[in-house]
């Protein structure tokens, strides 16, 4: 779908791919300050952003409706163990804020004036894991966010070990 200046019609937003999630819960957002071409340019926040896992095919989309827009982020997490199964099912009990980096390196939002719910449902067509998506319906559209707002944490370098198995080091 175009964008038409006339009618003012939100462009439907198709990341190559999306490479990065953070969550952070609604209640422990302060507050967004925005640079002068509307993007988010830092978060007020009283806690540390938690990283969700970004499937290869994790996908976002967002559609207008009559009272704003609906916003929609899918991902897969490819285990199934206790401890994921658990952390995944207090999420649920929870309201997030959500910012996501595409291929492109764009860095977007939402849940900023309505929170984000997040659900999940096992049994996936990727094989054992879990579907999980977050959702909701908010007055603004996506919200871009210069790359700097959110400070992320170096990632897990995974090295084998034959020996003693596979292990994880920072």
């Amino acid at each position: 779908m175009a964008c038409k200046l006339k009618n003012i019609t939100p462009c439907r937003l198709s990341p190559p791919g999306i490479l990065r999630i953070a969550l952070l819960e609604h209640e422990d957002l302060q507050g967004l300050a925005f640079d002068g071409l509307a993007l988010i340019s830092s978060i007020q926040r009283v806690a540390e952003f938690t990283e969700l896992v970004a499937s290869s095919g994790a996908k976002y989309s967002v559609q207008e409706t009559a009272g704003g827009f609906s916003h929609t982020l899918e991902t897969h997490v490819a285990s199934m163990a206790p401890e994921v199964t658990e952390e995944l099912w207090k999420a649920t009990k929870k309201d997030f804020f959500v910012l996501f980096v595409n291929g492109a390196g764009e860095t977007s939002a939402f849940g900023y004036d309505s929170p984000a719910t997040l659900t999940y449902q096992g049994g996936t067509e990727e094989g054992a894991g879990y579907t999980v998506t977050l959702t909701c319906s908010s007055k603004y559209p996506t919200l871009g966010a210069i790359p700097s707002a959110i400070e992320w944490k170096a990632r897990a370098k995974w090295s084998p070990d034959f020996e003693n198995g596979a292990f994880c080091t920072y």
